[in-house]
């Protein structure tokens, strides 16, 4: 649930989201349309893709996207844990895994959601993601990144050996 507060010492004394922080969240959400997977903003600057997994999220690490807000088709432990790298300050999945929410919530990360879902499945819907068992024992964000950024380049080794 997403408070709004009209008076600006009210917001700070309480914590809560500003009008403008509403209003951008709600511009993030209404970025996915169509194609468009996720969608994170700053104050300067909009990212979207239209490309499924979590590889377009990992290119933003480094960049400065701090205190940004995204909104996502799916975000699970993986996501979260790239999202806590970019210092993102709220986000919208609609689907959020379980196990996303304590790297969300360890990270100061507001987060709303559609489904509540127990496990993010791999494109085939026959198990679990890939990028989800790679952090599934994994704590640290610095960790999950080195992990997800070998996984993701594992696979894309492995699709290009494909008869």
């Amino acid at each position: 649930m997403i408070c709004v507060f009209r008076d600006r010492y009210a917001d700070m004394r309480m914590g809560g989201v500003t009008e403008v922080e509403m209003r951008t969240i709600e511009e993030a959400k209404k970025l996915l349309v169509g194609e468009i997977r996720c969608a994170v903003l700053c104050e300067n600057k909009t990212f979207t893709s239209d490309k499924k997994g979590i590889a377009p999220l990992l290119g933003l690490v480094g960049e400065d996207y701090d205190g940004c807000v995204a909104a996502d088709k799916i975000v699970g432990k993986a996501a979260a844990f790239v999202y806590s790298k970019l210092r993102a300050k709220e986000i919208y999945a609609e689907v959020l895994s379980k196990a996303a929410i304590p790297v969300l919530e360890k990270n100061g990360i507001k987060y709303s959601y559609g489904v509540l879902t127990d496990h993010i499945r791999n494109r085939q819907h026959n198990g679990v993601c890939p990028m989800e068992q790679t952090v599934e024992k994994i704590e640290d964000a610095d960790e999950a990144i080195a992990a997800l950024e070998k996984k993701v380049e594992e696979l894309r080794r492995n699709a290009n050996n494909r008869p």
